[in-house]
């Protein structure tokens, strides 16, 4: 039986004769009745008995009929499915990002966007920013967010973010009286760190060579949580990019560098793979939702 005999059988069970069939299916009566017997001469089966004004099925049409309801089912959902692929209600979207951002930042942007897709299914992995490469060229996510800037000929870089650096201070550190901070501010401060192989460190680094103050680094970590949070229990002052920064207002004092220190973000997909309409869908709501956020930052500096 293939698809078109299973929705006729179905159609002349579930409406009650040949006729209805017909109009349901938009074709005659007489075609009806032709297919049903082209159906019972291939399966060997007497599916109705003809009576004088109408036709009843046999036993085994109903049996045929309770059997084939998992198919008609199974392609009505799949028909309903395409039509949510088509308008972008539905189908299956996959991120990987870099931990501040999927902290602080991703997940609202991802729930505005499946709250607006009913049958549509997100997800996110968090993971440092060499793997979010890995992750994106081998399928396992269909797009990205990083902070190295990586030359990998497995994914392309679609969008490119400028992120403002920040300097944070315990609440009430008696740098919290400038308007912002310099290089030279932190000469002889505690100070947290991120990990050596961090981007942002080492342009921090790299930018502030001009003062050479002498920088304390009293201790490191590779997540800019545990920055933030060591910051807030007083334990030095750290730089940190402004996505960290928003999840600790009001916890730690918060000051614009000078002269502004800024790091790249990347958004990535793969390179000879495409992605589905949804991701790209996706990709420009991440990229809309970050240029709001960077502007806003630009224009109110954190206190």
């Amino acid at each position: 039986m293939d698809l078109r005999q299973i929705e006729l059988l179905s159609a002349i069970l579930e409406t009650g004769s040949f006729s209805k069939a017909g109009e349901s299916l938009r074709i005659s009566q007489p075609a009806v009745s032709k297919a049903v017997f082209q159906l019972e001469r291939e399966l060997g089966l007497k599916l109705f008995e003809r009576r004088p004004g109408r036709s009843a099925p046999t036993p085994e049409a109903q049996m045929l009929y309770q059997a084939s309801r998992q198919v008609t089912v199974g392609l009505s959902e799949l028909r309903r499915f395409a039509v949510d692929l088509k308008q972008n209600r539905g189908g299956h979207v996959s991120v990987a990002a870099f931990p501040a951002v999927s902290v602080f930042v991703l997940p609202s942007i991802l729930a505005k966007f499946q709250m607006a897709r009913d049958n549509a299914r997100v997800s996110f992995a968090t993971m440092h920013s060499r793997e979010v490469y890995d992750a994106v060229a081998t399928g396992r996510a269909d797009i990205g967010l990083t902070v190295m800037d990586v030359d990998d000929n497995r994914v392309e870089k679609i969008e490119r973010f400028a992120i403002p650096q920040l300097c944070i201070l315990p609440i009430g550190h008696r740098l919290a009286k400038h308007a912002a901070i310099k290089a030279a501010d932190l000469a002889g401060e505690p100070l947290i760190s991120l990990s050596q192989d961090f981007t942002a460190r080492s342009q921090f680094e790299a930018a502030i060579q001009v003062d050479k103050p002498r920088l304390q680094v009293v201790a490191e970590t590779n997540h800019s949580n545990g920055v933030c949070a060591m910051v807030a229990a007083g334990a030095g002052c750290a730089m940190i990019d402004a996505i960290s920064a928003q999840g600790w207002i009001g916890r730690v004092e918060i000051r614009p560098l000078y002269p502004p220190i800024q790091t790249q973000e990347f958004l990535i997909q793969p390179k000879d793979r495409p992605i589905s309409q949804l991701a790209s869908l996706l990709a420009v709501e991440i990229t809309s939702s970050f240029r709001a956020f960077l502007t806003a930052s630009m224009q109110h500096s954190p206190s």
